[in-house]
């Protein structure tokens, strides 16, 4: 595309696409597609966006728009990127680069985090002036998009939009002239500190990312620092007391992050061994509670990155050639060889002890060799029970939905995504044999999916009592020949023969 804009500071790459159409002329968000990707597939992400290297082909070489400066700058990837372990971060800088079918989502934890991405587009309508009179035109903002973030820094509170991400609007890219706003919205004090903390991570300049194993090392040496050891235990008690009085439950809970009591809550994960990423809300308002405002998320990030990057590898045991078993040994053989070593342990302690103390080396490759594997049985679930009453919540739903000829495509994915327990359905499909059924024949296959929308244009076309016509239902239906099925051809055609 010629003339393609020079993104603005801050500038979200979506917004970029979209003046990129009102400058050209493009009123079909399918044609837009066409002129900057090259593909009518490419869905309009703003956060993590993919195909940044065919934005990047449309600038001269001499204004240094690489992909990996559009990504660090127009992006909301520095959100991330400090907690994402570097290799990782590496390949979910090239899915962003090329396609990403989803990937970067998934690899940074984004789709299943407790902190979703924001469902619509927001702004702020003095930035909005500010942008005007410096530039001519308004653009989107990427810090309005940061989720959890409810203000702007200097104007005060945000507006939502009518912009709705993954909707009607999924592949299109919408400029912030098109748009209607709301109410503003309301915003407390604890908005205004969490705005403060985590919008200096969209500039920060850290090349690399600290490793699980030195986050672990940061958030004990906290623990220490700040008096939440109970001896040489971590007291969680005490962490959690300092975190709700820091935040607020209220605010906490709003934000999708007020952690439980339990042994498994994200609280009680982030200062023990790290063995996945947390999210940058997690880290930030951690550090914020433990440090009481004193530490910002940018300087336990770099004294992170002063830590061992690795933990020191355990010694291996080295095999130890003895003249011939002692007495002890003789037994603890006879031992194992009709039991478990755990068994053998608990009906032999005293034996055991004995060969810890004098033959730990022999003892730990005797019962290394001679572990009995322990079979992984979940019992939790009746899953004849779940797929009887899942069949039911299916068809009672599958009966109200086919009375509406309006909806999308009744696809096995949109019919699993009506039910409340989605992922764990999809994921034990193979134990459901009735959902399986049920969802093979009633899934709506794309031909018949056409046909619906044939349908719904004609009848609404004869109650308007227009004559029907075969490009006046092709453009009713959203249709075209090219994407049309051999079988909804037929059907059409038949259609304007009556």
């Amino acid at each position: 595309m010629l003339g393609f804009p020079i993104p603005y500071p801050h500038e979200l790459l979506y917004s970029t696409i979209a003046r990129a159409g009102v400058h050209d002329g493009e009123t079909s968000p399918k044609q837009l597609l066409d002129s900057v990707f090259d593909d009518r597939k490419v869905i309009a992400t703003v956060d993590l966006p993919s195909h940044i290297e065919k934005i990047a082909a449309q600038y001269p070489e001499n204004l240094g728009l690489v992909a990996e400066k559009l990504i660090g700058e127009h992006t909301l990837w520095p959100l991330y990127s400090p907690f994402i372990p570097e290799q990782r971060g590496r390949a979910i800088k090239q899915w962003m680069m090329s396609k990403s079918y989803g990937s970067a989502h998934l690899a940074s934890g984004i789709a299943a985090s407790r902190i979703k991405h924001k469902l619509a587009l927001y702004l702020c309508p003095a930035c909005m002036d500010e942008q005007k009179a410096e530039y001519g035109e308004a653009y989107w903002d990427r810090r309005w998009q940061v989720p959890l973030i409810r203000l702007c820094g200097k104007h005060g509170p945000l507006q939502e939009s009518n912009i709705r991400l993954n909707e009607e609007h999924r592949h299109a890219f919408v400029d912030i002239s098109e748009v209607q706003c709301s109410i503003e919205l309301d915003v407390s004090d604890n908005d205004r500190r969490f705005t403060t903390l985590a919008i200096p991570l969209l500039q920060n300049d850290i090349l690399k990312s600290p490793t699980y194993h030195q986050w672990t090392l940061l958030y004990q040496a906290f623990a220490g620092e700040y008096g939440c050891l109970e001896g040489k235990r971590i007291d969680h008690r005490q962490l959690f007391r300092k975190y709700i009085s820091r935040w607020g439950a209220s605010w906490l809970q709003q934000s999708n992050l007020m952690p439980d009591i339990t042994e498994t809550s994200w609280l009680r994960g982030i200062f023990r061994k790290h063995r996945k990423s947390f999210s940058f809300a997690e880290h930030i308002t951690v550090v914020d509670a433990l440090s009481a405002g004193q530490i910002t998320i940018s300087q336990a990030i770099q004294r992170a990155l002063l830590f061992p990057s690795e933990e020191p590898k355990r010694k291996k045991l080295i095999r130890v050639s003895e003249p011939s078993n002692s007495k002890d040994q003789i037994q603890w053989l006879a031992a194992i060889s009709e039991k478990s070593p755990k068994q053998a342990r608990q009906e032999h302690p005293a034996l055991y002890a004995r060969l810890y103390r004098t033959r730990y080396v022999w003892l730990m490759q005797v019962n290394a060799g001679n572990r009995v594997p322990y079979p992984n049985q979940n019992k939790r679930v009746n899953w004849n029970d779940r797929d009887r009453q899942t069949a039911k919540k299916l068809m009672q739903m599958i009966t109200e939905l086919e009375e509406d000829l309006s909806l999308p495509r009744l696809s096995r994915s949109f019919l699993l995504h009506q039910l409340p327990n989605t992922a764990s359905i999809e994921k034990n499909l193979n134990k459901l044999p009735r959902c399986r059924t049920i969802l093979k024949y009633y899934s709506e296959t794309i031909a018949e999916y056409q046909i619906r929308r044939l349908t719904v244009a004609a009848v609404k076309q004869r109650m308007d009592g227009l004559d029907i016509r075969r490009w006046s239902l092709l453009r009713q239906a959203g249709l075209s020949d090219e994407r049309m099925t051999e079988i909804a051809n037929i059907f059409l055609n038949g259609l304007l023969t009556e």
